[in-house]
């Protein structure tokens, strides 16, 4: 009857020869989050939603309630109306 162990443990051996732990993966999936997209690349309705919001937080607490109303106003027909493709 063959050894059936030693064809287990060579099948085992291939996985951790690439094994990289998870500082790794993690470190690596931190450098995919933080690459910047071309200037070129056009925003998906939802992205640039996203990023008109959190440009807005900034300076709104600098700014008059009614320049606060009228910048948030603005964003509220992309956000209803996004552009369609």
């Amino acid at each position: 009857m063959p050894d059936i162990s030693m064809g287990t443990a060579m099948a085992d051996a291939a996985p951790l020869a690439s094994y990289q732990g998870a500082d790794a993966i993690l470190r690596q999936a931190a450098e995919i989050h933080n690459q910047t997209k071309p200037k070129d690349e056009k925003l998906s309705p939802v992205a640039q939603l996203r990023a008109d919001l959190k440009s807005f937080q900034s300076p709104s607490a600098t700014l008059t309630s009614a320049e606060v109303a009228t910048q948030w106003l603005a964003l509220v027909p992309v956000a209803a109306f996004p552009p369609s493709h």
